[in-house]
């Protein structure tokens, strides 16, 4: 017979709800000293054990009694000795450290003296921890239960006797759920007994019997650590039929949930349905970092189990540090262009399977812990689905049982693919020796020997022997989707486009770079809306053709090798200007063989006009040389640099996705940037000096962002100016421009190089050219700095700083180095205000000489957490010069010790500094022969203590 547990028994009793309602009072502490609430059973708590002290080396483990006093009178079980000689009622076991302290509840002893008809084989020590003090009158709910293990029963007394002593219930732990430093906390304690009436009218029913709660407390100290959470997860799916939403993935807000979502119905030859990304906010503290967040994704038919999960990574947006040191991040990506329908092929209803996962490292041990937490519905993911109809298109799968070629009907299972035909090549298993496809189009293929090649990723691939073919008739290969299956880049297939071209009219499905291309063949993308994986391996000769308007949209990265082009025909194609660290296209430059000394040309984009683009991220480095114009790929922007410095390998960038607002620009009714900005880094920037061609388009110059978040905006052609930021776009300065005509802007004598774009002069531009300002906290002040490339008529500057953003009072003045100057000029302020908390705004009056001003927008520092945060701050940081300042706090005054050290350990300089009690600002120059990359500055104090930090050199 199936034994019942203790909660079925409780649904098949008629009583249930006559002891449902002590039962509950047992769990949130009610009850008397020895409450009877079975028939007339009696329970006495005896003791309690726990382990306390504030570190591990302190612990000690004590047996406490349960209360100061225990009834001792006939008919209840006789008091016992507490061998620590100590009442838990009542103890304040004071404050203990979240990170090092102990506080464990080890079990306890309970007896019970049983009525003849009733009979206990369950006892627990119920508890509960919450904020609260020993004066409070009710304490925490017992949410938590330690059961004891039967040690004795008297036959004659009928007294029952549980005990257990190595629980070890961390109840540090719990304050880890609420509260903050140094907040009081209950932990209160009581017992429950659970059993069976043996006798009577309620014979076989369940009886529990309780006892009064014992109280007690501490203060948690420290940081209290808390485990890494992952909520408001949605994902972003999109269609005709849907519009743009975000599905809930845990049910958290308004959206509609996407378990058991019904996501419509689509056409299986031309239907769009986009997984575009989603949202995510985690949650973390003290060692805990979060450091990713990927959205899992799979498509599997409604009567399958499915396949492997493709991933999505979001991008971290932003970052929130709360006062109790809790850092909130939030994640976000809204076009990930995933068309769910590729590669389907056959009607019916499928599933869409989804979850989350964040990831991140705990720094508390060496090596440091990684870790991960998942929103997975509870490990059934969420799962909603769609229905796929219509007459499919034919579907083909490569079998390779002739040859290696494409155009040979036996080595595919429904022919030859066309522009109608969804072609998928398998990813065959380790040593399988069927040949994966070549593409000799119109050509003929001699014979040739079995070899190997090395691809761009350094894989050895097998090269089969070949009795050639003559595909001289062929035409272009073509085919509707594209699937290259895969699973990683050592586990994948093979698909080469050798001679002549490959025509693809829907989705290219490449994630991990199947495809591979020679130099002279052409992959030309024909069909209306489709999205593209890029290619690990690189492409040669790239055309986007097609439906005119059609948007091809970009998956992964797509990078295009020397030698070739992107050529723009019919179609715009897109990437996610957002995420420009996994989606872009990128140029290489000249190519010059080792071994023969032949050059091949950088890579070109061709045929960019109005109505066909590229919109988005794309990049590229490539050397330039003194009074030599260097095009840069031809995407947009051409520079000719004129000074005595070589600039080296220059990295060049341009993003169309959007624009900046006018509120960076400053001045007078600013208007907005253009849809276009260059980034422009030389590898040698010192010194450096060039003459800019910045082009652009018409539909560049209107629908532009305005700061109110709306796009109404448009600029004036014939105003435009070229303008630079060199703070991440926070703060645009006035360049002006030398010339404009047939969209481009030319600007000579550039100096200051970093992210350029355009929009309407101002009429009064400021008489301060700002190019940075920061405000950094350093320990217990904050550091604020400014740089400025050019002043005019300029008296100097206030510090002013506000507690909410809108009321500022002025903190200090600083003089301009000069009234008028056309070089950088670096200056600095530290508040040191005591008693600083919260958040701090600082913004910068500039005073003309003639009594005008003008303000720049405030930056933020957060008075939070540990009070030696940013001991030491350097600036400017990237240094972009020879000078590097460091601003640092000591408690005293007298020498130390400077050394800056290279990645590698190298000690590059090492000096006597002397330093002032309070804060000292450094001057570290002639750091102009410093190579580009990452250096660690360390300075030892009078103390001997030794302050660190990165340095970047450009």
């Amino acid at each position: 017979m199936q034994t019942l547990t203790f909660t079925q028994k409780l649904l098949r009793q008629r009583s249930f709800f006559n002891f449902l309602i002590p039962l509950l009072a047992v769990f949130v502490g009610l009850g008397a000293s020895q409450t009877a609430l079975a028939q007339s059973s009696t329970v006495d708590f005896r003791n309690v054990i726990v382990t306390y002290g504030t570190s591990a080396a302190t612990q000690t483990t004590n047996t406490f009694d349960a209360v100061a006093t225990r009834p001792g009178a006939t008919g209840t079980p006789p008091p016992a000795t507490a061998s620590g000689g100590a009442i838990f009622d009542g103890t304040d076991f004071g404050p203990l450290s979240v990170d090092a302290g102990r506080l464990l509840l080890e079990g306890g002893t309970i007896a019970i003296r049983e009525d003849s008809q009733e009979e206990y084989f369950q006892a627990f020590v119920v508890f509960g921890v919450a904020p609260g003090t020993l004066a409070d009158a009710t304490g925490p709910a017992f949410t938590q239960s330690v059961q004891l293990t039967q040690t004795s029963y008297n036959n004659s007394s009928k007294v029952r006797t549980f005990t257990l002593n190595n629980a070890a219930r961390n109840i540090l732990a719990m304050a880890m759920q609420g509260g903050s430093p140094g907040t009081d906390y209950r932990f209160d304690i009581g017992v429950r007994a659970v059993g069976t009436y043996t006798g009577g009218p309620k014979r076989g029913e369940d009886a529990i019997i309780g006892a009064q709660r014992r109280r007690s407390m501490f203060t948690a100290t420290g940081v209290i650590i808390t485990p890494p959470t992952l909520t408001g997860t949605t994902a972003l799916i999109s269609s005709p039929s849907l519009g743009n939403v975000n599905y809930d993935a845990n049910n958290v807000s308004a959206n509609p949930d996407l378990d058991n979502a019904f996501l419509g119905q689509y056409d299986v030859n031309t239907g769009q349905l986009l997984l575009n990304g989603g949202t995510a906010t985690t949650t973390e503290n003290g060692p805990n970092t979060v450091s990713s967040v990927i959205l899992y994704y799979r498509v599997r038919s409604s009567t399958t189990g499915g396949g492997a999960f493709q991933s999505i990574a979001l991008t971290q947006t932003s970052i929130n540090e709360s006062a109790g040191g809790t850092r909130t991040r939030t994640f976000s990506l809204s076009n990930a262009a995933r068309n769910l329908l590729a590669g389907i092929g056959t009607t019916g209803n499928y599933n869409l399977d989804v979850y989350l996962q964040a990831s991140g490292v705990n720094s508390s041990t060496s090596p440091n812990r990684t870790f991960s937490v998942n929103d997975d519905n509870d490990g059934q993911n969420y799962i909603a689905n769609f229905i796929v109809n219509g007459t499919p298109f034919g579907n083909t799968v490569w079998t390779g049982g002739i040859n290696d070629n494409w155009f040979d009907a036996r080595n595919w299972n429904n022919g030859v693919p066309n522009m109608n035909t969804n072609a998928t090549i398998p990813n065959f298993p380790s040593g399988t020796a069927v040949p994966y496809p070549n593409i000799y189009s119109d050509a003929m293929r001699p014979p040739t020997a079995a070899t190997t090649e090395i691809d761009s990723e350094g894989n050895t691939i097998n090269i089969p022997a070949s009795a050639g073919y003559d595909n001289s008739t062929s035409g272009n290969a073509m085919v509707r989707n594209l699937v290259l299956q895969a699973t990683s880049q050592l586990d994948r297939s093979i698909l080469r486009l050798v001679v002549g071209q490959l025509d693809v009219f829907g989705d290219f499905m490449n994630e991990q770079g199947s495809f591979i291309q020679r130099a002279e063949p052409v992959i030309s993308f024909k069909g209306g809306n489709q999205t593209i994986s890029g290619s690990a391996n690189g492409f040669t000769k790239v055309e986007i053709d097609g439906t005119p308007g059609s948007i091809k949209t970009l998956v992964t990265n797509f990078n295009v090798r020397s030698g070739g082009y992107l050529k723009f025909i019919n179609g715009i194609l897109v990437t996610n200007g957002s995420a420009v660290s996994t989606n872009f296209v990128e140029f290489a430059g000249t190519l010059t063989d080792p071994n023969t000394s032949v050059v091949t040309p950088a890579a070109q984009l061709i045929g960019e006009n109005e109505n066909s683009y590229l919109r988005g991220y794309i990049k590229t480095t490539q050397v330039a040389a003194t009074g030599v114009r260097q095009n840069f790929s031809n995407i947009g922007l051409a520079l000719t640099f004129t000074g005595s410095t070589e600039p080296g390998a220059v990295f060049v960038s341009r993003n169309t996705t959007g624009n900046t607002p006018p509120s960076a620009f400053g001045g007078a009714s600013p208007k907005p940037g253009i849809r276009r900005t260059f980034g422009v880094q030389p590898g040698n920037a010192a010194g450096a000096r060039a003459k800019m061609e910045f082009r652009y388009l018409d539909n560049e110059l209107v629908n532009l962002r305005l700061n109110d978040g709306s796009f109404n905006g448009s600029v004036d052609e014939n105003k435009l100016s070229l303008y630079l930021s060199t703070n991440g776009t926070n703060t645009y300065s006035q360049l002006g421009r030398d010339g404009l005509s047939n969209n481009v802007l030319v600007k000579n004598e550039i100096t200051a190089f970093n992210t350029f774009t355009l929009s309407e002069a101002l009429v009064n531009p400021l008489p301060v050219t700002l190019t940075t300002f920061n405000a950094e906290r350093m320990g217990a002040d904050a550091l604020i700095t400014w740089e400025t490339a050019s002043e005019f008529n300029s008296k100097g500057f206030e510090v002013q700083v506000s507690t909410d953003g809108q009321q500022f009072r002025t903190l200090g003045s600083v003089a301009s180095a000069t009234v008028n100057s056309t070089k950088k000029t670096n200056y600095s302020y530290v508040d040191t205000e005591a008693n600083k908390v919260g958040t701090r705004y600082y913004r910068l009056r500039q005073i003309d000489v003639n009594g005008k001003d003008a303000f720049f927008s405030p930056r933020t520092v957060l008075f939070t957490g540990n009070a030696l945060a940013n001991a030491m701050v350097a600036y400017p940081n990237p240094i972009n010069g020879s000078e590097l300042r460091l601003v640092l706090q000591s408690v005293v005054a007298g020498k130390g010790q400077l050394r800056i050290t290279d990645i590698t350990g190298r000690v590059i300089r090492q000096e006597s500094v002397e330093l002032t009690s309070g804060v000292s600002d450094l001057s570290i120059k002639n750091l102009g022969d410093l190579k580009a990359g990452m250096y660690l500055v360390g300075v030892t104090l009078p103390t001997g203590e030794t302050q660190n930090l990165k340095i970047v050199k450009q």
